[in-house]
């Protein structure tokens, strides 16, 4: 199990190294049958970049604002749900209207391309320094760089798998990125942890949402469906209201 969470330098980045070209031959078949373009593939990564400092940039802010009007960082064990789903919330919120501005410079498979050409650059990136981050973001990788290959090989017509794909994702990505976080919140508090751990994860979380916020329309440009604005408005609220009315009344 160790050897399996933390992996070693050499392996970690050979495995980096193979999920980018697991992931670049995907491009290449799905090129090839003319279901995207490297152009698309390569503004989709872009816009990933993009998207991950925009959504953290918010969310810190979001965060600054929600501490300044609670006046206090929450004392463990207080329940911090309020202020996740408050992080959460905005994080849709801003990967819709990603999606929206940037609907048409991307597809359904420049999308998921995009995303997981990120999650490599990170994971190879965070071997020189973070063993234990780049262990973290390489399992998930690994997995769906292997899936992309094998469903650009087979079924790359069978357009409804996109959706299929993007839950997948969310599924892998949940373990190495909002499940850490809570685990350093019980191992260590909170404090710094919100700063340091809990924005870059819930921020990396929310771009693995980009290809499931879109759909597919004739032209093969993408536009964003709706239902992810009414959750991400939902959570954004409740999660507010609840923090101000709960921490600045005393009730947690």
């Amino acid at each position: 199990m160790a050897f399996w969470i933390f992996w070693p330098d050499w392996a970690a980045r050979s495995l980096s190294l193979l999920c980018l070209i697991f992931l670049l031959l995907s491009g290449f078949v799905l090129v090839q049958r003319k279901l995207t373009s490297w152009t698309r593939i390569g503004q989709s990564l872009v816009i990933n970049v993009l998207a991950f400092g925009l959504i953290l940039g918010s969310n810190f802010i979001l965060m600054h604002i929600l501490l300044d009007v609670i006046g206090h960082i929450p004392a463990f064990p207080s329940p911090v749900w309020p202020i996740r789903g408050s992080l959460v919330g905005v994080s849709i919120l801003t990967s819709y209207f990603v999606v929206w501005i940037c609907q048409k410079y991307i597809d359904s498979w420049s999308a998921h391309i995009g995303v997981w050409l990120f999650w490599c650059l990170l994971a190879s990136t965070s071997t020189y320094g973070l063993p234990g981050v780049s262990s973290t973001l390489l399992n998930p990788t690994i997995l769906m760089s292997c899936v992309l290959l094998a469903i650009s090989l087979e079924y790359v017509h069978a357009v409804p798998l996109t959706g299929a794909i993007g839950a997948v994702a969310l599924l892998l990505a949940f373990p190495s990125t909002l499940l850490p976080a809570m685990q350093l919140e019980a191992a260590h508090g909170y404090g710094h942890l919100f700063f340091v751990f809990l924005l870059p994860f819930i921020a990396l979380f929310a771009i693995t949402f980009l290809p499931l916020i879109e759909r597919e329309i004739k032209d093969g440009s993408i536009h964003p469906k709706k239902p992810f604005f009414w959750v991400g408005l939902l959570t954004f609220s409740t999660g507010t209201i609840y923090l101000l009315i709960a921490y600045k009344m005393g009730f947690t």
